[in-house]
């Protein structure tokens, strides 16, 4: 299993969960391995996210038959914050061009449309989730992945990232509960 997560602070549970180690020598982007999972953290955007992507399929072998799925944080309308997701579809806002990925956990995640943005977005005009990674990843993973998000925004508020480290103002947990389902939840307050 591969992962794409942009932010440091949104990849620490997972890095601490699944007991992932830093990939030595480090690299141009920070990679954690344990096993058969691999996580690259991209940093903002869809270029970063395209090129992270593409460099953890160069560094891992480039095994096509191996899953692949980007986990992140998006805003919308309504989603309660902390409620996970996967994108139905994803809509590259500057270029309307659109993907269907395969239903991936149809039956434990609600599914919604991702539409990934250049800035981030605060108006929510449509019933859907907005990052800024979801389409970058996709576009470059589109035969072997999914996009995976925690709503860290919605029209009654949200959750603030500090420009200095990108970290959000907070924690997120990664809860296990059960065997076929995963959960994250966020813990407002300082991030260490």
């Amino acid at each position: 299993m591969h992962l794409v997560v942009a932010l440091a602070c949104e990849a620490r549970p997972i890095i601490e969960a699944l007991g992932l180690k830093p990939r030595t020598p480090s690299g141009v982007f920070p990679v954690y391995l344990h096993a058969n999972v691999s996580l690259v953290v991209s940093g903002i955007g869809k270029v970063n996210a395209a090129a992270a992507t593409t460099y953890l399929h160069a560094v891992t072998g480039e095994k096509a038959d191996e899953g692949w799925l980007n986990v992140g944080v998006a805003g919308h309308a309504y989603l309660s914050i902390g409620k996970g997701a996967v994108a139905a579809q994803i809509t590259d806002a500057a270029t309307r061009c659109r993907w269907h990925p395969s239903p991936v956990c149809n039956d434990l995640l609600d599914a919604w449309e991702l539409i990934t943005v250049d800035r981030a977005e605060h108006d929510y005009a449509n019933a859907a989730m907005y990052d800024m990674e979801g389409a970058g990843y996709y576009a470059t993973a589109q035969r072997f992945s999914a996009v995976f998000d925690v709503a860290g925004d919605n029209l009654a508020g949200s959750l603030t990232l500090s420009s200095s480290e990108g970290d959000v103002n907070g924690s997120f947990t990664l809860i296990r509960t059960s065997d076929s389902e995963i959960d994250f939840q966020f813990n407002a307050g300082s991030d260490e």
